[in-house]
């Protein structure tokens, strides 16, 4: 299994150095798994650069090597992907490859590109049970190391995702995951998302 992730799942879990964790829970290893080609840019000049600041960002930049990268969008969904407003071309590419590479997952933070995919019946068919959000990634790490674990290494994180915040300044932090991995498999289409280990 492999699997291809997006930049804003990337930062959130790297920034916290979870991300290898996360996706050994996943069963995967980093030699396993790529990223996007921008995502070195954009830590160094572009939106994700003024979101964690230059010295975050800069460590950041140094862990993205150990990937190898997110392949182009295939032709096939050329035409759907790029047709699409709510869809970046970030996630068109991650979303076309994993489509086109049944053993491959695609791991997103992006709710409204999941959503649009989602009115997309050949291609979202093509990825069923293999779309992965970050709130069923950090469920499979709770689940893999304990919520105390999880609790103490995901501090870094909170600043950049509402969500995560909300989950892990609360009672039951993944009572609230749950809540919010719920909400959007609502508005998925069915089977879409990965939820093996994610719900009790």
């Amino acid at each position: 299994m492999r699997a291809l992730i997006d930049n804003d799942v990337f930062c959130k879990l790297e920034v916290c150095g979870l991300l290898d964790v996360a996706l050994k829970s996943l069963g995967l290893a980093p030699e396993a798994c790529a990223c996007l080609k921008t995502l070195p840019y954009v830590l160094k000049r572009g939106r994700l650069h003024d979101q964690y600041g230059d010295g975050v960002s800069r460590r950041l930049a140094g862990g993205v090597g150990r990937f190898a990268a997110v392949p182009e969008l295939p032709e096939v969904w050329k035409e759907q992907l790029t047709g699409s407003h709510e869809i970046d071309p970030g996630e068109a590419a991650i979303f076309g490859a994993a489509a086109d590479a049944p053993d491959t997952l695609a791991v997103t933070g992006d709710k409204r590109a999941i959503k649009a995919l989602s009115g997309l019946p050949a291609l979202s068919s093509s990825l069923t049970g293999r779309v992965v959000c970050l709130e069923a990634m950090v469920l499979r790490l709770i689940a893999a190391r304990g919520i105390a674990f999880v609790s103490r290494g995901i501090a870094p994180a909170l600043a950049f995702d509402g969500a995560l915040q909300v989950c892990f300044t609360s009672g039951d932090p993944a009572a609230g995951l749950r809540s919010y991995f719920r909400a959007l498999q609502a508005d998925a289409s069915p089977g879409l998302l990965y939820s093996t280990g994610v719900m009790p």
